[in-house]
């Protein structure tokens, strides 16, 4: 039999894997273990042996990775070789430390001369205000503690503490002995000074050679992974670069600007070489936590020492004021720098931090503490990959299904729900689903939750939910970043009259694998695979936004299997101003926040709900991922991408004159927040009404192009329930009567 319509645009490579050359014969389990074990053992000998130049090899690979990309846009803009590229980079980043050190050593040496600094008078002053606190002592409770505060003000002189600090021969015994330790500092010093500039000469070699061959490795290791994989360990990739890239932006935007705000803090207090302290604390906050620490103890220890050089106040009561300003640099920097700068990329519980910072300040020394926390947070990345793997079920073969039950996550929604009975009192003033109602009814009954369940197709894992009921079934395919959760209003509000279901996306929700094919048409082809895998003959198709599109193009070129099309605020061509706003849409899934509540709160002042609801939140719980510290979307930026430069050259006219089914348009009147641009003109609207048999076009006048979906599912839901009413029941009706003029 034929391919046609959709499965004739799947190529049969696609559809049928076949292997050629010699056949591999499987390994037992047992024996890939061992392998593995094997493998991993001999890794660990490697870094053991090579422990030595392990320093360099780190070093070379961090400053590789961040100088790449200039490499890659030289090769790219110029064609220059990238062992070309790499050197000029390298040498371009030496001379312009280079220049960045002849600039400021003049400048602190300048500072340094401000600084009027004698020990004996220093300590001569701090015992003398010692001695002048210790009067407050001399009563105590009746007690007369006069001799015995006399005895300690006696000994706080710096004659007798040049008394107690012994003469250099009393150290070092004789001439010869002096000679000897300071031969030995000597050489001490000599060798850590060749041992470092070795180490400097191995970071540059490396470092080039690295760059160098970055595309050969890259696609090595690509190779060895297997080929439906691909596409999330590049998710991972890109999340672990999007670490390392936040981080080191970060560290560096943050080192300048809390140096600045240090330099011309100490300078207004009258801190002398405040220049110098400026530099000191930039530097040290390259140092999470222990830098701040040392930097402020030294502002500190300068303030006591030396004073202000206008304010005509005690030294420690400047110091004081010091630490206060210091420690207000420091909120700023926590609570308002740091936020804006490093987004959620790094955010790790405070003590997770010191922690890593302790341990690698032990195991790698300064290095080991600057790097403890983007090691731990890209840690956690892979962590949170693994984790997700071994809590899902494998596939079974292209259209099974699998995962069938409560979804597998950290947090189970029936766990949330359990907590939720009250929910509309605290997220909505008690507007909204005040009890009894049938929402919180069915919290209650257990009813309202969908089943989950996966499909796999050929390159994919399709994540699908559920909501049980009788026949017309419909299948709802869901918007540019949404998931199918998205329906879950709808769902309840036909089910179980109907059974409703609804899949997320590739690179969307839970859905898993996918080799990088996007566009509608792609997701028509694997909706029409959903049905297969559903046993659905011939559901009615129901799209909002995106996934109005992908129903129009399934409905449009495999009619047979298509009993009626919703089309939901979506289906015509979408404008040019939108597409230009929806450039934005990965940015804004890049978005990061350090808790649930924190990463909706602009979603809730964005104006494209009516009210926030029930199912909006279910939606964003079911849409974002949680782990200590940081909350962000599941979706995939890359896809949402793919999809935005797909809108940009589609024009869906064509598949709706091809339109055979009965079509039901809903339109909401309002235009976007912020533009008023529609996504489905009245014009549209009219013209993919009209093009179907038995159309209609519905227009929302208050709803927009989300709340027709989050917050009108009652009216939509009451809409498609009696548009399907009369048009299956029409055409029940003419199938029957052809079948009776066939009989005669």
């Amino acid at each position: 039999m034929a391919d046609s319509g959709i499965n004739a645009a799947i190529p049969a490579s696609e559809r049928c894997q076949s292997t050629g050359g010699v056949r591999l014969t499987s390994w037992s389990m047992f024996t890939r273990r061992l392998i593995i074990l094997l493998f991993l053992v001999t890794i660990v000998i490697i870094f053991w042996l090579a422990r030595t130049v392990m320093t360099a090899l780190l070093l070379s690979a961090f400053f590789a990775f961040l100088m790449t990309p200039p490499v890659n846009y030289l090769q790219r803009r110029i064609g220059l070789p990238r062992f070309l590229g790499a050197l000029l980079i390298m040498l371009l980043a030496l001379g312009l430390f280079a220049l960045i050190l002849i600039i400021l050593i003049p400048i602190v040496i300048a500072q340094f001369s401000e600084i009027r600094f004698s020990f004996t008078d220093s300590l001569g002053g701090s015992f003398e205000w010692l001695r002048a606190f210790l009067e407050n002592f001399t009563n105590v409770f009746g007690y007369d503690l006069t001799p015995y505060i006399r005895d300690i003000q006696d000994q706080l002189t710096v004659a007798r503490m040049q008394e107690l600090i012994p003469a250099p021969d009393e150290v070092f015994g004789s001439g010869r002995g002096l000679l000897e330790v300071s031969t030995g500092a000597l050489a001490s010093v000599a060798t850590t000074v060749g041992g470092f500039l070795f180490t400097l000469v191995l970071v540059f070699v490396f470092t080039i050679y690295l760059i160098n061959d970055m595309p050969v490795l890259s696609r090595v290791v690509g190779e060895l992974v297997p080929e439906h994989e691909r596409p999330e360990l590049e998710e991972l990739k890109h999340r672990l670069k999007g670490v390392w890239y936040s981080f080191v932006r970060g560290n560096l935007l943050l080192m300048l600007a809390f140096g600045v705000l240090v330099g011309v803090s100490m300078f207004a207090l009258g801190v002398p070489a405040a220049l110098v302290l400026g530099i000191i604390a930039g530097l040290m906050d390259l140092v999470p936590t222990v830098g701040a620490f040392f930097a402020g103890s030294v502002i500190i220890l300068m303030a006591l020492l030396q004073g202000s050089s206008w304010l005509e106040i005690n030294n420690f009561v400047f110091a004081l004021i010091v630490i206060g300003v210091y420690m207000f640099l420091q909120w700023v920097e926590g609570n308002i720098l740091q936020p804006k700068i490093m987004g959620g990329a790094v955010n790790l519980p405070g003590f997770v931090a010191i922690v890593g910072i302790v341990v690698g300040l032990a195991v790698g020394g300064i290095l080991g503490a600057y790097l403890a926390i983007p090691v731990i947070a890209s840690a956690r990345e892979i962590f949170l990959y693994f984790y997700k793997k071994l809590t899902q079920y494998p596939a079974e073969g292209a259209g099974a299904v699998v995962r069938t039950g409560p979804i597998n996550d950290r947090k189970p929604p029936e766990a949330w729900l359990t907590d939720q009975r009250s929910w509309s009192l605290v997220a909505s003033g008690g507007r909204y689903l005040v009890e009894p109602h049938p929402v919180t009814e069915a919290v209650d009954a257990g009813v309202l939750l969908p089943e989950t369940s996966s499909v796999r197709l050929d390159d994919v894992e399709l994540h699908v939910v559920n909501w049980p009921g009788g026949e017309p079934a419909l299948l709802c395919i869901p918007g540019l970043t949404a998931n199918a959760y998205a329906f879950g209003g709808l769902g309840f509000a036909l089910s179980p009259r109907h059974r409703v279901s609804a899949f997320d996306l590739r690179g969307r929700g839970r859905s898993r694998g996918g080799s990088g094919k996007h566009g509608a048409r792609q997701h028509a082809i694997d909706a029409l695979g959903v049905m297969d895998g559903l046993g659905l003959e011939k559901p009615v198709l129901v799209g909002h936004s995106l996934g109005a599109l992908a129903a129009l193009v399934l409905a449009a070129e495999n009619p047979e299997r298509v009993a009626a099309l919703v089309l939901i605020d979506g289906g015509g061509p979408v404008p040019r101003d939108i597409v230009d706003l929806l450039e934005s849409a990965p940015d804004e899934i890049r978005r990061e926040a350090g808790s649930f509540e924190e990463y909706i709160q602009p979603i809730k002042a964005s104006g494209i709900f009516e009210e926030w609801n029930f199912f909006i939140e279910f939606f964003y719980r079911m849409e974002v991922e949680e782990a200590p510290g940081v909350t962000r979307s599941r979706t995939s930026p890359e896809a949402v991408e793919a999809d935005v430069a797909d809108l940009r050259t589609l024009d869906p006219r064509a598949w709706a004159e091809k339109l055979r089914v009965p079509t039901l348009v809903l339109r909401a009147g309002r235009g976007l927040p912020g533009s008023g641009a529609q996504m489905l003109s009245e014009e549209e609207g009219n013209r993919l009404a009209e093009a179907a048999p038995s159309g209609r076009l519905i227009s929302k006048p208050k709803a927009t192009h989300s709340s027709i979906l989050y917050n009108r599912y009652p009216e939509v839901a009451e809409e498609i329930e009696t548009f399907l009413g009369e048009v299956l029941q029409k055409t029940d009706g003419s199938a029957g009567a052809r079948d009776r003029a066939d009989a005669s």
